[in-house]
């Protein structure tokens, strides 16, 4: 009687596993989900981009941003800063004509690329 016992809740743990697992749960109503939110460069992750000196043009510009888009970044923080000892002569003054034309370049290709940019005055 035992061994009968046994089998029966042997095949009973059995049935109640398979009803567990290959029978859908109909406890909440079925309701349209709504999906996952359009990736938008808002909703992607964004980085502080240094401009040491301000040491740029054009070409390293776009090098740079390009290599920033593929990489999945949705937007730059530019900040002025600081330049490196040793490389004065290469230093754009901040607000002058030379900068403000790299930084319509960078909006340029920012709107190209689909990248977000921001300027920190901090």
């Amino acid at each position: 009687m035992i061994n009968n016992f046994k089998e029966l809740m042997f095949k009973g743990t059995i049935l109640a596993l398979v009803m567990l697992f290959f029978i859908p749960c109909r406890s909440q109503p079925k309701s349209p989900q709504p999906g996952w939110p359009q990736i938008t460069k808002e909703t992607k992750p964004w980085t502080r981009w240094w401009w040491m000196g301000n040491s740029v043009n054009p070409s390293d510009l776009k090098a740079a941003m390009e290599a920033y888009s593929n990489a999945g970044l949705g937007g730059l923080e530019i900040t002025p800063i600081y330049g490196v000892h040793g490389y004065e002569n290469n230093f754009i003054k901040f607000l002058s004509s030379e900068w403000l034309d790299n930084f319509k370049y960078t909006l340029h290709e920012g709107k190209r690329l689909d990248l977000g940019i921001d300027l920190s005055m901090a």
